[in-house]
């Protein structure tokens, strides 16, 4: 089994900004084993460590809408560093250990960090995160 090593503070994800995550599992088990893009929530401390709290990204755009942050057109997923179009799903989030088991580098990247949102995406996202958060009656 690989080594667990946290990447260094300074290369911690901003909110907004895309990374490529092995999807923590709730049973305690280890992550998933496929990398996929999730996109950055929130950014804390636990224990001295940073945690960062992520939403599911999937290429299935199939889903329920509300739910759902969509990347789709080129220019933001150029800005994202997708290859594809990819939802989000704001209801399904996770906190992780910014580490190399939830978080990986790809294609010789020095980070996880893969993208981030355009401000007119970060606008939309917010727009949406308030409706959604007052559909549901709770913060996301």
């Amino acid at each position: 089994m690989a080594e667990i090593y946290s990447y260094p503070e300074h290369t911690a994800p901003e909110t907004n900004e895309i990374v490529m995550s092995r999807w923590p599992r709730d049973d305690g088990k280890p992550p998933g084993f496929k990398d996929r893009p999730c996109l950055v929530r929130r950014v804390a401390r636990h224990k001295g460590k940073i945690v960062v709290r992520v939403a599911y990204g999937t290429t299935n755009m199939d889903g329920r809408p509300l739910h759902s942050f969509p990347i789709v057109m080129p220019a933001d997923m150029d800005l994202a560093g997708l290859h594809q179009a990819t939802r989000f799903v704001l209801t399904d989030m996770k906190w992780a250990h910014w580490d190399n088991r939830f978080f990986r580098c790809i294609g010789g990247r020095p980070t996880p960090v893969i993208g981030r949102l355009s401000d007119a995406k970060i606008a939309e996202l917010a727009s949406q995160v308030k409706m959604l958060e007052e559909r549901l009656g709770q913060p996301l």
